[in-house]
């Protein structure tokens, strides 16, 4: 393994990193707002609750695409 080929390993298992902790964070979220959730209970704080759900949801797919473009430029994924 060369030493670009271990960045970019290190950089994917960075960013898969992020992903798992801000789906959890979403996930946590969701939770807040669902039918069971004992978070937010006026329609302004639920509201906002989901927009940032929506946001990391956001984030999320920005990286996952950066993920998959480090994948395929150093062959792995």
């Amino acid at each position: 393994m060369t030493s670009t080929s271990s960045d970019g390993s290190a950089q994917l298992a960075e960013i898969d990193g992020q992903i798992e902790e801000l789906r959890g964070q979403a996930a946590s979220l969701r939770e807040q707002i669902g039918p069971n959730g004992d978070g937010a209970t006026e329609p302004e704080e639920r509201a906002a609750v989901s927009a940032s759900a929506l946001e990391l949801d956001t984030i999320i797919g920005e990286l996952q695409a950066r993920r998959d473009r480090l994948a395929a430029e150093s062959g792995g994924g």
